[in-house]
């Protein structure tokens, strides 16, 4: 190359060439390029995991929204920088969502957190109850079975988380609308002043003013 004789070394990754008398690289092989046109270090860069230069010399890719780019196997791709992640599938706009705080992917892209008569939240990567529709309670505080207590008919729960229904004298309780209420009472008893406090205060056996019904008092013998 440029006098009889003058035999090219074969360049790194790549085969010998003469152009204008002067040796140089001819061609690559196996994936790689001479980028920088330097003959010195042949085919130096490797298309098929070079981030700068992905399937070809100057192919740049690009690094995404919380994540780094990769190269494999001469096309651009991205990993994702816990705990973001690549939700929607576009390479746009990258790892978008924050896995660690979305509600709709707790943990994991498509792990939605749905809890019964819940508004819930993602904290830390875990689905947790945020508040309670009206009327409901979580009061075992746990996820899965979400606002478990009516509070409007719980006697264990009245109202409230723990706002149970004391026992009553001579009577069953119930909770009715929130509040604690006489549900039924004992065979021969009878709720006449309509307090809760003193329950089925009235033996109606044996009550002359509320004989066998609240109010039903017996005649005053005559002599």
């Amino acid at each position: 190359c440029g006098a009889c004789g003058m035999m090219c070394p074969s360049p790194q990754n790549g085969a010998p060439g003469c152009q204008n008398g002067v040796c140089g690289v001819g061609l690559c092989v196996g994936g790689f390029a001479d980028c920088d046109t330097v003959a010195a270090n042949g085919c130096e860069i490797n298309t098929g995991t070079d981030k700068l230069n992905c399937g070809k010399c100057g192919n740049l890719c690009v690094t995404p929204p919380h994540g780094s780019p990769i190269c494999n196997g001469g096309n651009c791709s991205y990993t994702c920088t816990p705990p973001f992640n690549d939700c929607d599938g576009n390479a746009l706009n990258g790892c978008e969502t924050d896995t660690s705080t979305a509600a709709n992917n707790c943990g994991a892209c498509g792990r939605a957190c749905i809890a019964p008569n819940a508004t819930t939240n993602c904290i830390n990567s875990v689905c947790g109850v945020q508040s309670c529709q009206a009327g409901f309670g979580d009061c075992d505080k746990q996820y899965a079975n979400g606002c478990e207590v009516n509070l409007a008919t719980d006697a264990k729960n009245c109202g409230a988380c723990g706002g149970a229904c004391q026992p009553v004298a001579n009577a069953t309780v119930k909770c009715a609308a929130s509040l604690c209420a006489i549900d039924t009472c004992n065979n021969g008893y009878a709720d006449c002043n309509g307090k809760l406090a003193d329950g089925c205060e009235i033996d109606v056996k044996n009550d002359p003013n509320n004989c066998s019904l609240c109010g039903m008092a017996c005649p005053a013998p005559k002599f």
